[in-house]
């Protein structure tokens, strides 16, 4: 994308400047532009939780991953994807329906 920019651009406006200022100026506008274009404004980061999880249960996971962690608990991590999947997001972990 950044390559296209830029060999497609009409360069004859920063050429035609007879300063050197005009032309390093009309130059940096010109990158500028094609970084704006190119380069992202920011870093998307990526969710360690499915699209289908809730602020609940990525709550819920982060304090059994806490207690299972101060326990030294192993492989802790299958159970708490069953939990995850088979509790409702809303009331209690307590109840069961």
């Amino acid at each position: 994308m950044l390559f296209s920019f830029l060999s497609y651009y009409n360069w004859s406006y920063v050429y035609s400047n007879n300063t050197v200022d005009a032309a390093v100026d009309s130059f940096t506008s010109v990158i500028l532009q094609s970084t704006d274009l190119a380069i992202p404004r920011s870093c998307i980061r990526k969710c360690r939780f499915p699209h289908w999880c809730s602020h609940t249960q990525i709550y819920i996971f982060g304090k059994i991953v806490i207690f299972i962690n101060d326990k030294r608990k192993v492989k802790a991590s299958i159970i708490i994807f069953i939990i995850i999947v088979n509790f409702p997001t809303t009331g209690s972990l307590l109840k069961v329906h």
